[in-house]
């Protein structure tokens, strides 16, 4: 890692640019008390864990004017474990990122796959993805845990995305996620609940325009935790494939347009209370 923070707390990154690390560019861990501002990170598409900025077990965090243009995750929220001098509690809380800009990436927003930590009241605002594989991109998998929550996202502009504008992933490193979740009626059918069972509920997501993306969304929670009250609203999204919604619960869709190139502007499967 280019820029490791751990078990700091009041942080100021102001104006530095950041290239071509081995791994990550800047990464505080179990810290608080943040500011990153009008910070440049860069690295080739093709790097690989090329991350740009990676909060792990982070609170009280602002991120805001920075570019970021990675080979792997741009802006990731890492919720693991919480440092010997932090109050119990979500692992990653009280973050906002605001007017940023990425251009390459897995991942314009990203919270995961790392979740067991926790994470909540986390807002995303005026932001520009470019050219990113996906979106909005939020990943989890069994055994990775976490209860993820009061997460908003308002007015994000994509463009060039490869995937899915808008992620939520449950099966991480399983396939493909579209792959994944069109084959689950022929196989997985639940397991047991446990802590390690990861829960996304409770997001806000408004004023997304995307213009052009491989699918607008793609929402794929585990049979035996749905993915649950997500609210997308006053949005704009073109994509090659319209929405799918696959193990969902309380999906609501309001007020946007989905324009999709080929198929049906929506598929529901095995999911609950969808009001579009």
């Amino acid at each position: 890692n280019m820029v490791e923070l751990a078990q700091c707390n009041g942080v100021l990154l102001d104006g530095p640019t950041f290239r071509n690390s081995p791994r990550f560019h800047v990464h505080p861990v179990q810290s608080e008390n943040i500011i990153i501002r009008n910070v440049s990170i860069q690295t080739q598409w093709w790097a690989q864990n090329g991350d740009g900025l990676d909060l792990a077990a982070c609170r009280n965090v602002l991120v805001c004017r920075t570019t970021v243009d990675a080979g792997d995750d741009a802006i990731c929220i890492k919720p693991g474990k919480i440092g010997p001098a932090q109050a119990a509690g979500p692992s990653c809380r009280n973050i906002l990122i605001a007017d940023c800009t990425v251009y390459h990436g897995h991942g314009g927003f990203v919270i995961g796959s790392e979740t067991k930590g926790d994470a909540a009241d986390i807002a995303v605002k005026n932001c520009t993805f470019l050219g990113t594989d996906v979106g909005l991109r939020f990943k989890s998998a069994r055994g990775k845990g976490g209860l993820i929550r009061n997460i908003y996202v308002d007015g994000v502009r994509m463009g060039q995305i490869d995937r899915e504008a808008i992620l939520f992933d449950t099966y991480y490193e399983e396939g493909t996620p579209e792959s994944v979740a069109g084959g689950k009626e022929e196989g997985d059918r639940g397991e047991a609940v446990n802590e390690l069972t990861p829960r996304f509920r409770d997001f806000s997501i408004r004023n997304i325009v995307c213009l052009s993306a491989g699918q607008a969304i793609l929402v794929n929670g585990l049979p035996e935790m749905p993915v649950r009250n997500i609210t997308i609203e006053n949005s704009y999204l073109t994509a090659d494939k319209g929405g799918m919604l696959v193990d969902a619960d309380s999906i609501t869709i309001l007020n946007t347009t989905i324009e999709p190139a080929h198929g049906p502007v929506m598929s529901v499967d095995q999911s609950s209370n969808i009001e579009l």
